[in-house]
């Protein structure tokens, strides 16, 4: 049954708003900096395209698996794009087309996209209502600005760049993004888990692949296939392979898709994903979309390139690409000496988008898209950066990833829920996540604040549920906005706000500077239940290694090929080198925190 409480959503983010600026010497600047974008004369390069797959029908079988094997080459790019074999037709969704249901749009005004402004609430439509709009609009441009001749993608790429840099033609479209298919439908069929995808089979590794075709058969013979395969965005995030089928909560966008409509010059600004999460992309129907990417290993430089171009918005809002409202050409970023591809995207083919990597781009004409989000085991490094730069910034999660981190671990019993490759990956996240736990408490009670003496709930980490996550909510750092799970500080003058260990010396709510004495530590695991956690999971680290080498005795006894054995002995190696290092860095525990602790504490203004 689906859960009566309302969907939960992914945390919107507060647009930049234009400030009045007084000074003489300010406005000046800023005159000379929108002067400066409706020069003619800026750079251009040819972008190179990014990596297309074409997946036979038997790697089509399991999304996961095939999305992994291409990983090693395809993240270099960060965007790639796969082409379904042919046969790939899935049922068109009357709902969708007939619903009358009222789509939100977000006005855009392409003129101002270098700009990071917000964009405002547009009108209201019907499906059949916003395509009338997008194509009346797209004939009127080309009737304007090429003689009523369609002059082909190049041409309309060259057009929306020439607006977005020079400014010199004012327009704006309408974006209906963001849509939760639970209210205006997915393009795919939903009836595996008709409307509650929480209910996810996490016990079932066989959710989404499909079993081997009969000879002479195709997988996309049978019409239910499109209802059960990994393929359709309802069931990808919660197959076996996805960390996200620990998420038994509803979060739009996240686990459960997004439907994207949109018309020529509609933009998507450059972003990348909450939580530096995989994202899937599929294409339903209409005007190709165009596809701009950044390798997620080139974030910094991407960043301190679109913050030299935009230094007064970066001045106001560190943050300013998390807002999804700046737009900056592929050919600016790549003079700055920053790798940058692209990719066109026609109807029936899905994007992928890494952990970590930077994406943005428009749409050639009315088009319907849908994404949703997806984890496979080695986003959990990518997951640890990304909570340790929320952190930083101050910036809300979409999930709390410590007690996603934490169900991992506690599922790590069965073997099967997480690939052997991964587990050094998950321990050193582990140990930092306890590291930081540990160090911080030591802080606060160096700044003589004492634990409450109430005894609080164990926390349940056999799943990411709504209680939790609600409860969760209830225990996010007034200062940081990340969620913490094993312990906050609160003080007596706001029985509301809640600070995390390492933001205790901060003000409180209110601005006040409370003395220690007043405020104080409540816990709900101990130090000795986190220094067991951090233990359980080297313990299980090495027992699944004691298996694996057994199973590669039985192999070689077998005589199985050689190409299984080095899959094996690689495997070993991996973990084997993982333990050398955690037992070359073996320290007291306290030692071991301030080397691993995440640096996020500012100056202390509490005295």
């Amino acid at each position: 049954m689906a859960s009566s409480r309302p969907k939960r959503k992914r945390e919107k983010t507060k647009f930049l708003e234009n400030d009045v600026i007084e000074n003489d010497e300010m406005r000046l600047i800023q005159m000379a900096t929108a002067l400066s974008k409706k020069q003619t004369c800026r750079p251009h390069y040819d972008i190179e395209e990014s990596v297309v797959y074409h997946p036979s029908e038997e790697e089509f079988r399991d999304p996961l698996k095939f999305i992994n094997s291409i990983r090693e080459e395809a993240e270099k790019y960060g965007i790639c794009k796969i082409v379904p074999p042919a046969g790939w037709r899935p049922p068109h969704q009357e709902r969708r087309q007939t619903s009358t249901a009222r789509m939100p749009t977000k006005l855009q005004c392409i003129n101002e996209l270098q700009e990071g402004k917000g964009f405002e609430d547009g009108k209201q439509y019907s499906m059949t209502q916003y395509k009338v709009m997008a194509d009346q609009y797209k004939q009127r441009w080309i009737n304007e600005h090429h003689g009523g001749v369609d002059p082909g993608l190049k041409a309309l790429e060259k057009d929306y760049w020439d607006v977005v840099e020079m400014c010199h033609i004012q327009t704006s479209v309408e974006y209906a993004n963001d849509l939760d298919v639970l209210k205006f439908g997915s393009g795919f069929p939903r009836s595996w888990r008709d409307t509650a995808p929480v209910t996810g089979v996490t016990e079932d590794t066989a959710v989404g692949i499909e079993p081997p075709c009969k000879e002479g058969s195709s997988i996309f013979d049978d019409e239910s296939y499109y209802s059960r395969t990994g393929w359709n965005l309802n069931i990808l995030p919660h197959m076996h392979a996805s960390l996200l089928k620990h998420l038994k909560a509803n979060i739009s966008g996240v686990n459960v898709p997004w439907l994207y409509v949109g018309m020529l010059f509609s933009t998507f600004c450059w972003h990348n994903e909450d939580n530096y999460l995989y994202s899937i992309n599929y294409s339903h129907e209409g005007s190709v979309k165009q596809w701009y990417g950044v390798p997620g290993a080139s974030t910094p430089e991407l960043e301190k390139a679109v913050a030299s171009a935009n230094m007064m918005g970066f001045e106001e809002s560190p943050d300013l690409l998390h807002h999804m409202a700046l737009q900056v050409s592929p050919s600016f970023i790549r003079s700055q000496g920053v790798p940058v591809y692209q990719l066109a995207q026609e109807p029936g083919t899905y994007i992928i988008t890494f952990p970590k990597s930077f994406h943005g781009g428009f749409s050639y004409g009315y088009n319907v898209g849908e994404a949703v989000n997806f984890a496979i085991p080695d986003w959990l490094k990518y997951g640890g950066e990304a909570a340790q730069r929320y952190t930083s910034i101050g910036r809300p999660s979409a999930l709390s990833y410590d007690r996603l981190l934490c169900t991992v671990l506690h599922h790590l019993k069965d073997r099967s829920s997480l690939p052997l490759w991964a587990y050094p990956i998950l321990a050193k996240e582990i140990d930092r996540l306890i590291a930081n736990e540990l160090f911080f408490r030591q802080e606060v009670i160096k700044r003589g604040i004492k634990q409450n003496p109430t005894v609080l709930p164990r926390n349940d980490f056999d799943r990411v549920c709504e209680k939790s996550t609600d409860y969760d909510e209830l225990r996010s750092c007034l200062w940081c906005k990340q969620y913490c799970i094993f312990s906050v500080v609160i003080c007596s003058c706001d029985n509301q706000a809640v600070m995390c260990p390492g933001h205790s010396h901060k003000k409180c709510r209110r601005n006040r500077k409370c003395s220690p004495d007043k405020k104080s530590l409540l816990v709900w695991a101990s130090t000795a239940e986190l220094k067991a956690l951090k233990n359980s999971m080297h313990t299980l680290m090495k027992e699944h290694k004691s298996a694996v080498k057994k199973e590669e005795r039985e192999r070689e006894g077998q005589k199985t090929s050689s190409s299984r054995d080095d899959s094996g002995d690689s495997t070993n190696a991996e973990v084997a080198k993982m333990e050398v290092e955690m037992k070359a860095d073996e320290q007291p525990m306290q030692e071991s925190a301030k080397d691993n602790r995440v640096v996020y504490v500012v100056e202390d203004d509490s005295h």
